[in-house]
């Protein structure tokens, strides 16, 4: 199937009253213009309605008469997205999928499906609304955005379902992932994306480890996770600054800080005398 772009291209040629003059166009496409029938099976346009109106019957015998469910409005989105409009009965959704629509259709709002849900939070379900998200993971569904990561992130059964995401081939090496854990995510996630990607534990992101934002933003136990697993104290490339057994003591959270200490870096001189320095502080 032809992406979003070549259907926004269909609607500009229907609404100008030149169907049929782009023969070139038509001919790529290996439609026949002038037979309406076979137009809406590929640009399905006239589904939607149905789909919007939770009309159960009607859309499930267009999609036996032939209609595709991995088809797409006149407006460029898939008939999977307005089927994930809250006003709209799930079982149309599940219909769809039933029928083979593809989980990671793009959509003129994100790369795929699950990658568009933040952006329509307000009239469409969530992620874990009738485990929407995780159906569409199990037949297939990629995420490739930073906003896809984060709705896994604050899925109920967030670890399985990245993993179900990473075995998709999701392609989200190039988001900073182990960062966006570290905010948002759970102790299961960072196993399970080390799991795959283990290179990846000190990346830096806007000269920032994985585990200096854990702890920033409130994060014990995926901060003591990161520290258990290796993570570089003091990562070169690193901005200068605060030391990590500082911002432990700061955050408060004695997880991170028994973490810290099992370490065989802060057996040094140099780290025990810190250690001192910071407990001296805290006592005044």
């Amino acid at each position: 199937m032809p992406g979003p772009g070549l259907y926004l291209e269909v609607l500009g040629v229907y609404e100008s009253g030149e169907i049929g003059r782009d023969m070139d166009f038509w001919k790529a496409m290996d439609i026949d213009p002038e037979n309406e029938e076979e137009v809406f099976k590929v640009f399905p346009h006239r589904i939607v309605d149905a789909i919007l109106e939770s009309n159960y019957h009607r859309v499930e015998t267009d999609l036996k008469n032939g209609v595709d469910p991995s088809g797409y409005s006149l407006t460029g989105k898939p008939l999977l997205f307005y089927a994930l409009q809250k006003k709209v009965d799930v079982s149309i959704f599940f219909l769809l999928l039933l029928h083979g629509a593809d989980p990671s259709a793009p959509t003129r709002l994100g790369p795929t499906i699950i990658d568009s849900l933040q952006y329509c939070r307000e009239e469409c379900h969530r992620f874990d609304t009738d485990e929407i998200g995780r159906c569409l993971l199990a037949v297939g569904g990629k995420i490739m955005s930073l906003e896809g990561l984060q709705e896994i992130c604050l899925s109920k059964k967030s670890a399985e379902n990245l993993e179900l995401a990473i075995k998709n081939g999701s392609d989200i090496t190039q988001i900073s992932p182990l960062h966006i854990i570290a905010d948002c995510g759970t102790v299961g996630m960072v196993d399970g994306f080390l799991k795959y990607y283990p290179d990846m534990l000190n990346d830096l992101y806007h000269g920032e480890t994985a585990l200096q934002l854990g702890i920033r933003q409130g994060q014990p136990a995926v901060a003591a996770k990161l520290i258990d697993e290796g993570i570089d104290l003091n990562p070169e490339g690193s901005l200068p600054g605060r030391s990590v057994l500082d911002d432990a003591f700061d955050a408060g959270r004695e997880i991170i800080i028994k973490a810290l200490l099992k370490r065989h870096e802060m057996k040094s001189e140099e780290s025990q005398a810190e250690l001192r320095s910071l407990i001296w502080r805290r006592r005044e």
